[in-house]
């Protein structure tokens, strides 16, 4: 039995609900080691409040917790942008949340530090995407790092799927980022290596298009050496990881689209990438559906799905409304439009 003893708030005070709870000022009651805090912010303001009550002599897990962690199991997810899926995967599962909170997510771009001792310490499930030693953040985040750091049992390690997109995107290139303003990624984070060599050529819209359309930008063997590769590559990186995936895609590719870019897998994957983590923990459960990652979504050109004997299609992309697109519907004519557009000299230039 939990006892609220009241409230702490940096702005409001006064008194709230039908008890009529004190609602204090923060400066008013921290330091006495009396009283537990249970943090009831969202996500986003958690970190902020957890440095000034640090900054106040607190101990994070001893003196306060995170709400969603409080009288549950602690699961810490490390990762790039595909664990907001899982994490809201797994929020899902009514039988997964009776048992488990999960520690509020810092994308691995995004961290300002290595995981702490104390988080570590604390941890009763870490979820990793398959990070490499020689990962661009450095070797603390790496997977390897962290099997040093606690104890295997309660590590699970998932594939890092960032990237098997160009499977069947071979037109993508790391390249033509143009921000605009606070918009980092902007239409198009990344480059078409056709419609760019056509653009140089001198080449119109129009008959971009119709060799996208119509034309063989790639050949069969291309496409198909291109596929091949990259499932190697991460049926090899798969070795090492407690969750597999590639049976799954290789099964699917053909009737199911499973990327939206070179990036970003669709729910579908992802879904069976949760399924099986939680049986892994003991959990079968059925998961709902969470918004998706087609922000950016690409064409997969019609040369691809032909070699690969693809049996779906797209008419249209980013279709949701966190994708973006200039106007309400982006078919290919659009697309190539809105890409040239992104790319121009004037766009660079602002």
């Amino acid at each position: 039995m939990v006892e609220i003893s009241g409230f702490i708030d940096s702005y409001v005070t006064g008194t709230t609900g039908s008890k009529s709870f004190d609602i204090m000022k923060p400066f008013d009651v921290l330091g006495q080691k009396k009283n537990y805090y249970i943090v009831a912010v969202s996500e986003s303001k958690y970190f902020e409040i957890r440095d000034q009550l640090c900054a106040e002599g607190l101990v994070e897990f001893e003196d306060f917790i995170y709400w969603r962690l409080f009288k549950k199991e602690v699961v810490f997810l490390h990762g790039n942008c595909h664990m907001a899926v899982v994490r809201d995967m797994l929020y899902t599962s009514q039988v997964f949340t009776s048992k488990y909170g999960i520690y509020p997510l810092v994308f691995i771009q995004n961290m300002k530090s290595e995981i702490s001792e104390s988080l570590l310490r604390n941890v009763d499930v870490l979820i990793s995407e398959d990070i490499q030693e020689d990962n661009r953040f450095g070797y603390e985040y790496s997977v390897a790092y962290l099997q040093g750091k606690i104890h295997r049992q309660k590590l699970i390690v998932i594939p890092n799927l960032f990237g098997m997109g160009k499977c069947f995107f071979p037109q993508f290139e790391w390249d033509l980022n143009h921000p605009i303003g606070k918009d980092s990624n902007g239409l198009f984070p990344h480059g078409d290596q056709f419609i760019n060599k056509q653009l140089k050529n001198g080449r119109s819209i129009d008959d971009i298009g119709e060799q996208i359309k119509n034309g063989a930008p790639f050949s069969k063997e291309e496409v198909i050496d291109n596929f091949n590769d990259n499932v190697r590559k991460y049926r090899d990186r798969e070795k090492y990881c407690d969750i597999k995936i590639i049976d799954f895609i290789i099964c699917n590719y053909k009737i199911h689209q499973l990327f939206w870019d070179q990036g970003h897998p669709t729910n579908f994957v992802m879904n069976e990438i949760v399924t099986r983590l939680l049986k892994k923990i003991g959990i079968e459960d059925e998961l709902l559906s969470v918004d998706e990652m087609n922000t950016h979504e690409e064409f997969v050109y019609p040369c691809v799905a032909q070699a690969l004997e693809l049996e779906w299609r797209q008419e249209r992309i980013r279709c949701t409304k966190n994708a973006k697109k200039c106007t309400a519907y982006m078919d290919l004519d659009e697309y190539i439009n809105e890409y040239v557009w992104w790319n121009s000299e004037n766009i660079r230039k602002i």
